[in-house]
């Protein structure tokens, strides 16, 4: 696989953990292709699923499985957010990925037992972190002096020599009206 040295660093590194690459070469070359902007790839594995062999990809943003046909290519998204739970369960050297996502599953089967594992582990790693609240203020409604109060804060005013008797006149009149 000599297209291995041209990959950008998060995918190689990711392919190389991979140790089982038969059969996923286009995905790996086209797979920079699927990403988003900023987005890096931490884990790859190969496996089937659906409609043939493709690549299982944990990115620092979700998990998804990309199979590259001849003529187009199928990306199916598992929202780290909407995983519920993932699985994995295997034989002596193969093993299958279970993702239990918004009441589906989704089964990868063919996945390189060490490697799948791995990927599992570090998706339920993800998934069980707490989700960080962002803390919204607490809405506080201005509280509202009775007119009482308010004349009583007036006067303590005027006794103490801080408003004239005239200020005092104007300001508790309407203040008397509410009474």
């Amino acid at each position: 696989m000599n297209f291995m040295a041209e990959l950008r660093a998060d995918i190689k590194a990711a392919a190389d953990r991979n140790a089982s690459k038969l059969g996923s070469g286009k995905e790996i070359r086209t797979l920079v292709d699927e990403l988003g902007e900023g987005e890096t790839v931490d884990r790859i594995v190969t496996g089937f699923y659906g409609k043939g062999n493709g690549i299982l990809v944990l990115t620092d943003r979700r998990l998804f499985f990309y199979l590259r046909g001849v003529v187009s290519s199928h990306t199916e998204d598992f929202p780290l957010s909407r995983i519920s739970s993932i699985d994995f369960s295997g034989g002596l050297l193969m093993g299958k990925i279970t993702v239990h996502v918004s009441g589906n599953k989704a089964t990868i089967e063919q996945v390189q037992k060490d490697i799948g594992k791995e990927l599992v582990d570090n998706v339920r790693e993800r998934i069980s972190r707490p989700v960080q609240a962002v803390p919204t203020p607490a809405a506080t409604a201005p509280v509202q002096e009775s007119a009482a109060d308010q004349l009583l804060k007036l006067k303590s005013l005027l006794d103490a020599g801080i408003l004239s008797q005239a200020q005092y006149d104007e300001k508790a009149a309407p203040l008397i009206a509410q009474l």
